[in-house]
């Protein structure tokens, strides 16, 4: 038996038998114990398929796992990972730091990464941020080890950094209880620096102050990032956001894996690039018909009546629809492009400083989502081209 599988047995044994004493109850609610020794005994089965039955639908810290049945593929291309072979996932989880996160298990290799369509805004060479040789190896270092400090990154060089530092110096891990859990599993285990009982207390009670916890709102988040993360949903905070039905979607539609986003996200209100408010007769999502063909709503482009945002259920692409004559134009070719277009908009936005940088700053931006996606770009008056040159004062143009 590989030596990863071996230890991640020994720490679930750990896990199972110290849950009472090392974890405070809004930790021990986050997860089911039951099924879980059962799930890694099996003989008859690889070691990564037993793991991967074994955490389905289970939290650990602030890595959640899917169910089978949630799982999907998910295809990426080697401008966005760097990766040198096919592009083919199965995304069995997500962070709960960020929305923009996934957890990917290589459908050919089996290697396992973390993946953040943000990462390049971070600062960080590709999407893929960690990544690991196996299931196994992912679950016994990152899951359950000490890399499990690097999920807190802030930027690519205070990831490297955090190697370096004392875990309760790096901001932010010092105050989750899977970490503090995990310190003292690898002193009990593996000779690590034990957690001192007084420090353990304090920050217990730190974390369970903050949480407010009940048994009843156990499922509540643990954790988000500090100040410089609240940009994981770049267009404010949940009162400014309305949900897709993505699951629903990747069940009901045609489109490839890759034009779904890894967010649901959508911005309720985004200045002159979208909003999800409509004429107040018609359902958030409801399709509209053109053609032969019925398209989901997705918003509409701000003071341009009576045009609406559509979804193609077959491509996965974005249409600019207009509800008077029926007529379809290209938005984006995916709607995992539209998502990342609306991230790179709201960034652009929130660190506006006034007319004077404006049309500098838009000339940039615009020519890297023309490199991302040029469909967008490919009449004057289609929307992207439209929003620029609002943004450049070139309207007349």
């Amino acid at each position: 038996m590989n030596p990863d599988f071996t230890r991640i047995r020994a720490k679930f044994d750990h896990l199972l038998s110290r849950d009472d004493i090392a974890l405070p109850a809004s930790v021990y609610e986050r997860w089911d114990p039951q099924g879980l020794r059962e799930a890694l005994e099996d003989e008859s089965r690889a070691p990564a398929d037993r793991l991967l039955d074994a955490l389905a639908g289970r939290t650990m810290g602030v890595l959640r796992f899917r169910t089978a049945a949630e799982r999907y593929e998910l295809v990426l291309d080697e401008f966005e990972t760097g990766y040198p072979t096919d592009q083919s996932w199965i995304c069995i989880g997500e962070s709960e730091m960020a929305t923009t996160t996934a957890i990917l298990v290589h459908s050919r290799t089996g290697e396992t990464a973390l993946y953040d369509s943000d990462a390049w805004d971070w600062g960080f060479p590709n999407t893929l941020v960690l990544v690991k040789d196996s299931i196994d190896a992912f679950v016994d270092q990152v899951v359950l080890g000490s890399d499990y400090r690097l999920l807190y990154y802030q930027n690519w060089v205070e990831q490297m950094a955090v190697v370096d530092l004392d875990d309760l110096e790096f901001p932010g891990v010092y105050c989750d209880p899977w970490y503090l859990y995990l310190r003292e599993l690898r002193a009990d285990r593996f000779g690590g620096q034990a957690v001192p009982r007084s420090r353990r207390a304090e920050l217990l009670h730190r974390i369970d102050a903050y949480h407010e916890w009940e048994p009843e709102e156990a499922a509540l988040p643990l954790l988000r990032r500090s100040a410089p993360f609240e940009e994981d949903a770049p267009w404010g905070d949940a009162d400014n956001t309305v949900a897709m039905p993505l699951a629903q979607w990747r069940n009901d539609f045609a489109a490839p894996a890759a034009a779904w986003p890894g967010s649901g996200l959508l911005p309720v209100d985004l200045s002159i690039a979208f909003t999800a408010y409509l004429d107040g007769e018609r359902e958030p999502f409801a399709p509209v018909t053109a053609g032969a063909a019925a398209y989901p709503v997705l918003g509409r482009p701000p003071g341009l009546e009576p045009h609406l945002f559509v979804l193609d259920p077959g491509t996965g692409a974005v249409h600019r629809h207009d509800a008077a004559t029926g007529s379809l134009e290209p938005v984006n070719a995916s709607l995992a492009l539209f998502h990342r277009f609306l991230r790179r908009f709201a960034r652009f936005a929130a660190q506006d400083e006034g007319e004077e940088t404006r049309p500098e700053r838009a000339a940039l931006l615009e020519d890297e989502l023309k490199a991302l996606d040029p469909v967008g770009f490919s009449g004057r008056d289609l929307h992207w081209s439209l929003v620029f040159r609002i943004l450049r004062r070139t309207l007349a143009d």
